[in-house]
């Protein structure tokens, strides 16, 4: 037999819920913040997808640190390397060598306007 009078058992039910409900809540917290948090799981996809992308940028910058480095040594050592960069970059000539410059029309010329009255 209950001892409990009948108002004592309904609050109790009416705890236990609350606290049932308070556990509930609690567990979907947790589960936001592992989930969306500042280290959450989505934190790490996105910070691998990133980490990706700056390995490739880090191997494609090194990529074009060693051409650098191969151009410098060749400007350093090689004549016929620093005769074509000032040649073609500086424009500069040998002494006793002429110099043709083709000069092409220009696209917004008419051919009529050269033919026509």
């Amino acid at each position: 037999m209950d001892l409990n009078p009948p108002s004592e058992k309904l609050s109790k039910e009416y705890s236990d819920r609350y606290v049932c409900w308070l556990v509930i809540c609690v567990c979907v917290i947790l589960l936001g913040a592992a989930l969306l948090g500042r280290d959450g799981l989505l934190s790490v996809v996105v910070n691998q997808r990133r980490l990706v992308k700056l390995r490739e940028e880090v191997w494609r910058l090194g990529d074009e640190n060693r051409n650098f480095r191969s151009h410098i040594r060749s400007l350093r050592s090689d004549m016929t390397s620093i005769e074509r960069v000032a040649r073609e970059d500086l424009g500069l000539v040998k002494p006793g060598e002429i110099v043709y410059e083709f000069i092409q029309a220009r696209k917004s010329e008419n051919v009529r306007g050269k033919i026509g009255p």
